[in-house]
């Protein structure tokens, strides 16, 4: 037998000082003989700037927002296109009423509008599921997702059966309550109505799948799914108003059929078990229930307080100006419902991530988050208030006549309510986040008495300067609310200051301490081969850790994030691979990056046991981690590393 010896010098002494010792020589020897081999490269000896500790070369995560750029842009379309496509329902449903019914038939759907809000009460559970799923994603508590997930969809169907039944049975009275006293008026309702009812638990469905389809990356089949609810709507809409003459009844029918025929198609991303989020038939889980109503209580105290102040606007102003007042404000809601898109998308967006990022406790990707929502949101919601405004004369004329009363309230109205649009936006952002945070005091009072304050403004205004008050007191509400939030987390902090972290109120305990994280971006393999050292001589210098733990985690991640730079990124395209890693008791490796899918844990299970040479990398992974966890959502791979002892 021929035996083969080869005798290594060290090339460079313990990169913390002293004299070299057996393991600083094994990472040598290590490198050189597998390198030699082509099997996997352990890493070089480059060593970190001894006053600061950051590698030589790869790129800190200076601005971390890369990766978190593009999940927000992925989400962000789709939220905004969400809501655009549910008011451009209410917007051709108002137009098409108008110019095809009446007038009065557009004030009958108007006075509908405290119902169709009130039916917005299930939000308290959507939005309540969206930020425990999103945590619960971040945290890697699949069990907890689908628990969660079916006892909402269970909820939510016999909620919204409830209300049909009650729109079936109760319209007469109901229509009385919403102030019809006119006989004609109130049968133009109760007919509204009638078709309305038997849509209700589509428009439920559709909403929670709109909130959800992100996380199991089903965006196209989300705008599959709107867009089904547009061209359904507005093609019934004519049909039946038209052809068929069904008056406000087929108006209200062609919504509930737009609704199921989309909640049908968009549920179905939400039914694979191959999903992060699945529906299947298990025993209700009443805690998570409660848990996820409770933080969307705020959606409770808003929707009844928009409801509240609907109906006391509706029947204050119906009876100091009339009917045409009430149709402004129909057209009022509906433009604000469909240009809300952009602060409604661009906060809801922002949940979506920072619930992610909040049950990670990764404080920099949040911090992230909140720039990105505020920088895009102020932008476009900018740019919506100048439209507005430049084109007040001809967006009234698409409603009413240039010569009636009803025109010249519109167009005053489209001059001094847009400004809401941008201090909105900044409002929505600030609140998510404490609604995430789980300030449900602070949230669901703010969320209650913004409307209370708003309707009155509103009825202190109109008393004063007449309609244009009510348009007014829109924009003051909001930088009241802002003023309000502001105050509020000067106090927490104890001091005033426009730092997001004081802002959203973020405790210095929040995550990891400094000390305790190391996070890059790379983009080479020769960033990969320089980080890996370093972040062993970090973890090395963690008193509570041992040595071995160290030399683990570099193994990891030179092994994992060099797979992804070397197979994972598709020529000409820019990618991104972010490494966190968090040494406390334990060290935990998170590498998050836009390539292609690829699922470690998987590949694992399928290796045999025959073939011990293919696939050793990971081979090697498996054995140097108690747990690997591996997700992609949003388009973007999360893989989670806890490195064993």
């Amino acid at each position: 037998m021929e035996v083969s010896v080869e005798i290594y010098r060290l090339r460079a002494p313990s990169p913390r000082g002293g004299t070299p010792n057996l393991l600083d020589f094994c990472d040598v020897l290590t490198h050189n003989y597998l390198h030699k081999r082509g099997i996997m490269i352990l890493g070089n000896l480059v060593t970190a700037d001894p006053a600061t500790g950051i590698p030589q070369t790869g790129e800190k995560m200076k601005d971390h927002s890369a990766i978190v750029r593009q999940m927000y842009l992925k989400i962000l379309p789709m939220q905004i296109f969400g809501i655009i496509v549910n008011a451009t329902n209410s917007l051709i449903d108002g137009i098409v009423t108008q110019k095809v019914l009446g007038e009065k038939a557009f004030s009958a759907t108007g006075l509908f509008g405290p119902v169709a809000t009130v039916i917005g009460v299930t939000s308290v559970i959507t939005v309540g599921m969206q930020i425990l799923i999103g945590q619960y994603i971040g945290s890697y508590d699949k069990k907890k997702i689908e628990r969660l997930f079916a006892t909402g969809v269970l909820f939510l169907a016999a909620v919204a059966l409830g209300v049909t039944a009650v729109l079936l049975l109760l319209n007469a009275p109901l229509a009385t309550i919403l102030g019809a006293s006119d006989p004609e008026l109130k049968q133009l309702l109760i007919r509204y109505m009638q078709g309305y009812a038997i849509g209700v638990i589509g428009q439920v469905f559709s909403g929670l799948s709109l909130q959800l389809l992100p996380y199991n990356n089903k965006t196209r089949l989300a705008y599959v799914g709107v867009g089904i609810l547009v061209v359904t709507n507005v093609s019934l809409d004519f049909v039946f108003s038209l052809v068929c003459g069904m008056g406000t009844f087929g108006m209200g029918l062609a919504t509930s059929i737009s609704y199921l025929a989309s909640s049908a198609v968009m549920f179905c991303g939400l039914l694979s078990r191959k999903n992060t989020i699945f529906f299947r038939f298990a025993k209700p889980d009443v805690k998570l229930l409660l848990n996820a109503a409770y933080r969307g209580l705020p959606s409770l105290a808003f929707t009844l307080g928009i409801a509240l102040k609907g109906f006391i606007l509706n029947r204050t102003l119906i009876k100091a100006v009339g009917h045409e007042m009430i149709a402004v404000m129909n057209e009022q809601g509906t433009l604000c419902s469909f240009l809300g898109a952009i602060p409604v998308g661009a906060a809801a967006a922002y949940l979506s991530l920072s619930s992610i990022f909040y049950g990670e406790e990764d404080r920099q990707s949040l911090l992230a988050a909140f720039k990105h929502a505020m920088i895009f949101g102020l932008s476009f919601s900018a740019a919506l208030v100048i439209l507005l405004m430049s084109g007040s004369s001809l967006i009234s004329s698409f409603y009413f006549s240039k010569d009636s009363t009803s025109w010249q309230i519109s167009r005053e109205m489209l001059l001094f309510f847009p400004p809401f649009l941008l201090v909105n936006t900044i409002y929505c952002i600030i609140i998510n986040t404490y609604q995430c945070e789980g300030r449900m005091k602070i949230v669901t009072i703010m969320s209650g008495v913004t409307q209370l304050t708003s309707v009155t403004l509103a009825l202190i205004g109109f008393k004063l300067i007449g309609t244009n008050g009510v348009w007014i007191s829109y924009p003051v509400n909001e930088v009241l609310g802002i003023l309000i939030l502001l105050t509020i987390a000067f106090v927490h902090a104890r001091r005033i200051s426009l730092k997001p972290e004081v802002v959203l109120m973020i405790e210095p305990t929040f995550g990891a301490l400094a000390e305790e994280v190391m996070e890059f971006t790379v983009h080479t393999m020769e960033e990969v081969v320089n980080i890996s050292r370093n972040v062993r001589d970090f973890c090395a210098g963690r008193k509570n850790l041992d040595r071995k733990q160290s030399y683990f985690t570099g193994l990891c991640i030179e092994e994992m994030a060099g797979n992804i730079i070397k197979h994972g990124v598709s020529a000409g395209h820019q990618r991104h691979v972010d490494v966190r890693v968090v040494a406390k008791d334990n060290i935990t490796i998170r590498i998050r990056d836009n390539c292609r899918e690829f699922d470690p844990k998987k590949r694992i299970e399928q290796l045999s046991d025959d073939d011990m040479v293919t696939n050793i990398g990971i081979r090697v992974i498996s054995k140097l981690t108690k747990e690997i966890i591996y997700q992609n959502n949003m388009g973007i791979n999360t893989l989670l590393l806890k490195v064993k002892q």
